[in-house]
């Protein structure tokens, strides 16, 4: 993850020298503001949209669970390793519950590897 954020870091602010050159002066603090505001509502958007994948993910695979521990699965992923949550469960269930966990960060995974190739001029 390190080499990836490094990055992520270096583009960024590469990206913000490159607009802030392409401007006058005088419109440089617009140009900045717009960029970190698209930035930001990028980043919003893309933690809803990963939020949603893991979630349907995680419904999908965990239909045995009743509504309630299926919400107590979705607020707190850890709950799997509670000793009291963990006797109400067989092994095999906890692990369906983990590999949905695991699908939905693969799935968003690939999303964001699908974007990133879209990205590149």
């Amino acid at each position: 993850m390190f080499p990836r954020s490094l990055g992520l870091t270096l583009d960024l602010s590469s990206a913000l020298v490159a607009a802030q050159a392409a401007v006058p002066r005088h419109e440089m603090a617009v140009v900045t503001g717009v960029r970190t505001f698209v930035r930001i509502l990028g980043s919003a958007v893309g933690i809803a949209v990963a939020g949603a994948i893991l979630n349907n993910s995680l419904r999908a695979g965990v239909t045995f669970l009743p509504h309630e521990e299926l919400a107590r699965v979705l607020d707190d992923p850890t709950v799997i390793h509670d000793p009291a949550f963990a006797a109400t469960r067989t092994p095999e269930e906890l692990l369906r519950i983990s590999s949905a966990y695991l699908l939905g960060f693969q799935r968003i995974f690939f999303m964001t590897v699908r974007f990133d190739i879209a990205a590149v001029p």
